[in-house]
C-alpha cells in the first residue's frame, strides 16, 4: 500500500504536488523498487530519483533492468509503471509499523536496531501468506538487530 504525503505548504509556481506525480495505476501496484538518481540525459547529465511499480517482482526485476539501461523506454510520457520527480525534489521514502503496539513511521531500509538499539526482549510479527507471523530472533544477537524491517511489521520490545 502506498500513501503519498507531501510537506510543503507552499509549492513554487509551475510545480505540481507530489500526489499528482504518482498516477493512479501506481498506486494501485503491488511492488515498488525506490532508485534515488538515474541519469536521463547523459550530453546534460539530467539527473531525477524514480519510483517504479509492477504487480510481480519478475516484472519489476525487468522493469529495473530496462530502466538502468534506457530510462527514457520505461519513464517516457505517461508511463504506466513510473513515476520520474522533478530534480529540484526531494523524496523520502518511509513505512508504517507498530512499536510497542504504538503506530509509527520510519524510513525505508531502518533495521530493527534503529528502533530497539539495546533490547533485552524482542518480538517481531511479520505479514506472510496473509497473516501474522512470528519472526525468530534472538534479542542479544547483533546480527539479528540488523534485520530489514517491512511495512506492517509489528516489533515489541523491553530495554
Amino acid at each position: 500500500m502506498m500513501e503519498v504525503q507531501a510537506n510543503v505548504k507552499e509549492l513554487p509556481a509551475g510545480d505540481r504536488r507530489v500526489q499528482d506525480l504518482i498516477r493512479g495505476s501506481q498506486r494501485r501496484a503491488r511492488f515498488y523498487r525506490y532508485f534515488y538518481a538515474v541519469v536521463f540525459n547523459q550530453k546534460s547529465d539530467i539527473r531525477g530519483s524514480v519510483l517504479l511499480s509492477a504487480s510481480s517482482t519478475k516484472e519489476l526485476d525487468r522493469l529495473g533492468e530496462q530502466l538502468l539501461a534506457q530510462p527514457d523506454s520505461v519513464c517516457g510520457a505517461k508511463a504506466p509503471h513510473c513515476t520520474a520527480f522533478p530534480q529540484n525534489s526531494t523524496v523520502s521514502l518511509q513505512i508504517a509499523i507498530l512499536v510497542n503496539g504504538l503506530p509509527r513511521t520510519i524510513a525505508w531500509g531502518s533495521s530493527v536496531a534503529s528502533v530497539a538499539p539495546r533490547p533485552k526482549h524482542l518480538a517481531l510479527l511479520r505479514l506472510y501468506a496473509g497473516r501474522l507471523t512470528p519472526v525468530e530472533m534472538i534479542a542479544s544477537d547483533p546480527n539479528a538487530l540488523r534485520l530489514s524491517l517491512f511495512p506492517g511489521d509489528q516489533l515489541t520490545f523491553d530495554e
